[in-house]
C-alpha cells in the first residue's frame, strides 16, 4: 500500500477498487476464486480493451456502489470497477449517482439454502 490515491491523469485508465477486507481477512470469493486471480483476470481483460488498470483499496465503505462511485472520480477515464471480497462487482461511471451503476455482477446465484 502506498497511501491515499490521487486522481488519474490518463483517459486510458480504469480504477479497480477493492473493499477493506479484500486480500486481508478474506482471500477468496464466494465461488472460491482467489482474490489474486480475480485481479489478474480483470487486469488482463482491461488490457485486451486497450486500457490500463489502476488498483486501489477503499477504506471509506464496504458498499460496492459507494466504493465504485468514489473510484470513478479518481479514474482518468471516469470509469471504475468495484469489487467486494465476496466477489460482487460493479462497473461505474463518474457522472452517475452511487446506485445508478452501468452494470452490477452479483454473486447471489452462488448461494444455496
Amino acid at each position: 500500500e502506498k497511501g491515499a490515491a490521487d486522481g488519474g491523469k490518463t483517459k486510458e485508465e480504469v480504477v479497480v477498487v477493492v473493499s477493506p477486507s479484500f486480500g486481508g481477512s478474506q482471500r477468496k470469493t464466494l465461488s472460491g476464486a482467489s482474490h489474486a486471480t480475480v485481479l489478474r483476470e480483470i487486469a488482463a481483460g482491461l488490457e485486451e480493451e486497450g486500457v490500463k488498470a489502476r488498483f486501489i483499496k477503499c477504506y471509506e465503505s464496504a458498499d460496492v456502489g459507494i466504493m465504485a462511485s468514489i473510484a470513478s472520480r479518481l479514474s482518468g477515464s471516469g470509469i471504475s470497477i468495484g469489487i467486494q471480497s465476496k466477489g460482487t462487482a460493479v462497473i461505474h461511471q463518474k457522472d452517475l449517482s452511487p446506485l445508478m451503476n452501468l452494470e452490477l455482477l452479483s454473486q447471489a446465484p452462488h448461494y444455496t439454502s
